[in-house]
């Protein structure tokens, strides 16, 4: 699993959200995100599966470590933190 954080930065408006606290998750995503996948990610506070429609399309940002997102209804930033086995990092 990858620890990583989620944003939404558009949804299905096409017009730029205003970024809220319950917009951003920090978790374990599933697996990399991919097209014709879903993002999953079992998120930490508040504890919840999260599930996006699915990915149209990924783009690596120049920062290497930060993935822009489209899904079918919206456009995530996912940020990787690290890589893991396992949620306690065993």
């Amino acid at each position: 699993m990858l620890r990583a954080t989620i944003e939404r930065i558009l949804d299905g408006t096409c017009e730029p959200r205003a970024l809220r606290s319950s917009d951003a998750h920090t978790g374990f995503l599933i697996s990399y995100p991919a097209v014709g996948s879903r993002i999953e990610l079992l998120s930490e506070q508040p504890a919840r599966r999260i599930r996006t429609s699915v990915v149209r399309s990924v783009w690596r940002e120049p920062a290497g470590d930060t993935l822009s997102v489209e899904t079918l209804n919206s456009r995530y930033r996912v940020t990787i933190h690290a890589s893991s086995d396992r949620p306690d990092g065993g």
